[in-house]
């Protein structure tokens, strides 16, 4: 039952962990075995170790070599195994390889309850740097001793000066009274000029504020560094690490200032610090997806009770004369059980495993049969203005959460309008789309660039800060003194089960716009056949039910006997299989639930059909079809019963899938005749 969300989240998080090449993330659990790691790290290890690391390896005790690296890597996986967050420069390396050095950031992870599990651990190679660093050290030093030799060795040490700054891979600057009086060509690359006349004799507030530069004039013997913003003759800016110094330049008092870039240091931070923000995220809309997930399947199973047993005494009722009230009252709870399921499908929907009837929609014609519902939400000082394209494609959706969808953006919409003046418009469009969505919260794996359906829904209202637009989909969270809370969630839970994306754009008192990609149909519309009423079939024969749920069990085989059926019950898959092998010549049909502690639905459908036995079977489920394989789908003697289901629907399943074995049986004995009758050649 919780494979699509397990699936589709691993597919989520490896994306995650590829997606930055110059970062390496593993995760641990917390016996320091692997639990995931990128493809940067597995080449790290195997450059640094010579190990092939995987899944389930002990990081500690079979991956690093070297003891005193071992025993500082343990301290440090345990210190986040604690619930610290901390960052540390490290170096790893046998000392007969080169050394290499890495930031690393350590943080716990911590599942639902607040238990940490493990931790994650983001190094970024900075050996680079720190060898520049080094060198930078020894520029300095040397340079220092240069003017302190000065003196001495004046016309040795002024060429040796030249020729190191000439050279230096980091941009030098002298200037005397807020006046450059030399670059070398480090510098003029960094400031994108041309050659060093054109920035010789230039103000040095042209490259930097009047602050930094007042600040750099005024340096004493000992190197002062500051991180500054350096403005580029072509208008860009870049981040830089300014160092400055007191020195004799030509005979007297100047100012020497080293300038190295670290934009893209400062770049790759910032990406580390995202990609953790998205994992946390990732993390926490699993939780709670599990949660809702399992919440609604078990209430599913009260569910299969509830109904079923109404229908039973319904049917008791119409054959007896106990008064009409009784009859009503059972009508109710029927009703109530109905409305409960529907409360389930919303849980499912934020899980993304929802209940779906799919098939080709009219985004369009779906929105305008809305209109008066849509105007409804609506203050009467706000206007609904729609703009839906013509000739829009048909999208492959369920109408129900396609509507809902629609609904829960405009109450939302609506909602930031208030009761001011405003307008909500409703857009519909095609348009090509990929990974790089712009204000993309949520991109299905399985999406790939190309053309899709678009709904949007833009507002004029009071837009969202940044602190807000983080956790509009997180269940139970609203601004609205009387709202619940789970309008976005289920938007976002029923975007991410038809495969789509859905994007944000918004600022504080600027209104906010909403995307919804979903994927265009393939097929043409075909009208849903009527379906012929079942309540009044009857029949005979034996069938085995599994369900792990004894009262699911109970009522199950009070509405197969009411049919006429014997029935025979099995709380596992294993069990399941033991009684039909003990009943194989007498049983008609075999139910049992999808997914059962050791093992379900799948388990015996693929040892069935393995040991060559045409047995029709129903799988039922309290999510929808689509948690069945594509081998299971394509099975003809397969039928799938979604809980909770009534009496009605429950007997038309079992005679549709019983009439399509009876079927193939004529079909297979005709075919033997035939073959019989061919004379030998």
């Amino acid at each position: 039952m919780g494979g699509t969300t397990q699936s589709n989240t691993s597919a989520i998080l490896e994306a995650i962990l590829e997606s930055p090449r110059d970062i390496v993330i593993l995760a641990l659990d917390r016996e320091y075995r692997y639990l995931a790691f990128n493809d940067a790290h597995r080449k790290t290890i195997k450059q640094i170790w010579n190990v092939d690391i995987h899944v389930g390896l002990n990081m500690v005790y079979e991956v690093i070599g070297r003891s005193d690296d071992r025993d500082r890597a343990k301290r440090n996986f345990d210190r986040a195994l604690a619930g610290e967050h901390f960052v540390v420069i490290e170096e790893y390396g046998d000392e007969k390889l080169s050394r290499r050095y890495y930031e690393n950031v350590y943080s716990p992870i911590i599942d639902a309850d607040g238990a940490v599990i493990g931790l994650t651990v983001f190094l970024t190679d900075i050996t680079e740097q720190k060898r520049a660093q080094e060198q930078l050290e020894q520029y300095r030093l040397r340079l220092e001793s240069l003017v302190a030799d000065r003196t001495a060795a004046l016309g040795r040490s002024e060429a040796l000066y030249r020729t190191l700054v000439l050279n230096a891979p980091v941009a030098v600057i002298v200037h005397r009274d807020g006046k450059i009086l030399f670059v070398n060509p480090a510098a003029v690359t960094l400031c994108a000029e041309s050659s060093e006349k054109r920035l010789v004799g230039r103000s040095i507030v042209d490259l930097v504020s009047a602050s930094v530069a007042l600040h750099a004039g005024a340096a004493g013997e000992r190197p002062e560094r500051v991180e500054v913003t350096l403005r580029r003759r072509d208008g860009t800016r870049a981040d830089v690490e300014w160092t400055s110094i007191a020195v004799d330049f030509d005979g007297a008092p100047a100012t020497f200032s080293l300038a190295v870039d670290v934009s893209e240091r400062k770049r790759m931070e910032h990406e580390r610090r995202r990609l953790e923000e998205q994992m946390r995220h990732t993390q926490k809309l699993k939780s709670l997806g599990v949660l809702a997930g399992g919440i609604a399947h078990d209430f599913n199973n009260l569910l299969v009770g509830i109904l079923g047993n109404a229908d039973l005494v319904i049917r008791a009722l119409e054959l007896s004369a106990i008064p009409e009230s009784a009859r009503v009252q059972l009508e109710r709870i029927k009703v109530s059980a109905i409305r409960a399921a529907e409360l389930t499908r919303r849980m499912l929907a934020y899980s993304g495993k929802g209940t779906f009837v799919v098939r080709p929609l009219d985004l369009n014609g779906l929105t305008r049969e809305m209109v008066d519902l849509l105007n409804v939400s609506l203050s009467k000082s706000a206007t609904l203005v729609l703009e839906l394209a013509a000739d829009l494609p048909l999208l492959e959706g369920d109408a129900t959460q396609i509507r809902q969808v629609v609904m829960n953006l405009v109450t939302n919409a609506a909602d930031a309008i208030g009761d001011a003046a405003g307008t909500v418009t409703v857009r519909t469009s095609v348009i090509e789309a990929g990974r790089d969505l712009r204000g993309a919260l949520y991109i299905a794996d399985s999406l790939v660039p190309g053309s899709y359906v678009c709904l949007e829904v833009s507002d004029t209202g009071s837009g969202m800060d940044e602190a807000t637009r983080s956790r509009i989909f997180d269940p139970f969270f609203t601004t609205k003194e009387k709202g619940r809370g789970l309008g976005l969630a289920a938007v976002l839970g029923i975007v991410r089960s038809h495969g789509g994306a859905l994007a944000l754009e918004t600022r504080p008192g600027r209104g906010s716009r909403f995307r919804v990609l979903f994927p265009r149909a393939e097929r043409p519309v075909h009208e849903p056949l009527s379906a012929p009423e079942m309540f009044a079939w009857r029949t005979t024969g034996t069938v085995v039910i599994a369900d792990d749920e004894p009262r699911v069990r109970e009522v199950l085989r009070m509405m197969l006997e009411d049919i006429g059926f014997r029935v025979l019950e099995a709380e596992n898959a294993k069990r399941c299989l033991e009684v039909y092998r003990a009943h194989r010549d007498e049983v008609s049909l075999i139910m049992v639930d999808l997914m059962m502690p050791g093992g379900g639905g799948r388990e015996v459908v693929s040892t069935l059909r393995a040991d060559g036995e045409r047995v029709p079977i129903v799988i039922s489920s309290g999510y929808d079809e689509r948690t069945m394989s594509s081998e299971l789908r394509g099975d003809a003697l397969l039928a799938f019963l979604e809980k909770p289901f009534d009496f009605d629907t429950f007997a038309r399943t079992l005679r549709s899938l019983l009439d399509v074995a009876q079927m193939s049986r004529a079909s297979q004995t005709a075919a033997a005749g035939r073959s019989a009758a061919q004379p030998p050649v």
